[in-house]
């Protein structure tokens, strides 16, 4: 029983994350392309001052929702414990891709002046989905692999 609301606690909290994640790559950012650059970088600008207060706290939430699976399967559950590793690994790995590359990148781009970014700004906002599409990528893993080990 302990397993099984430690999977669903921690599915949750990994899913929504994965979704924001998801929604902002595929659906907010492309739509935000299509607008003015000062529409474009004010809307940038907001979005990344409200994710930039929410995720330091959702992240570490999704490596600490699993350490209780991780307890409760290394000695009796190995494929559960190490899809699980393996699922935090990639939880990690977007961490590490996030805190050397995007948010950099959003810190910039908070203190630029919609009216006159710099000239290279879209050369920069190319860097940040391209990065972005790399952390999609690992959370998706690690969606999958905290499932994997859910099922067995």
């Amino acid at each position: 029983m302990e397993l099984t609301i430690a999977h669903l606690i921690n599915l949750i909290v990994v899913s929504v994350f994965v979704g924001t994640e998801f929604a902002i790559g595929f659906l907010v950012h492309p739509v935000l392309s299509k607008l003015s650059q000062p529409v474009h970088i004010s809307s940038v600008q907001v979005i990344g001052r409200r994710i930039g207060k929410v995720m330091p706290f959702w992240i570490p939430l999704i490596i600490i929702s699993s350490l209780p699976i991780i307890y409760l399967t290394w000695e009796s559950q190995p494929l559960t414990f190490w899809f699980t590793i393996a699922g935090v690994i990639c939880i990690v790995l977007m961490l590490a891709i996030s805190l050397l590359g995007n948010v950099p990148l959003n810190k910039q781009v908070i203190e630029w002046d919609p009216q006159s970014p710099p000239d290279n700004w879209l050369t920069l906002r190319k860097r940040w989905d391209n990065l972005h599409q790399i952390r999609i990528i690992l959370d998706m893993i690690a969606l999958i692999a905290f499932l994997v080990g859910a099922i067995f």
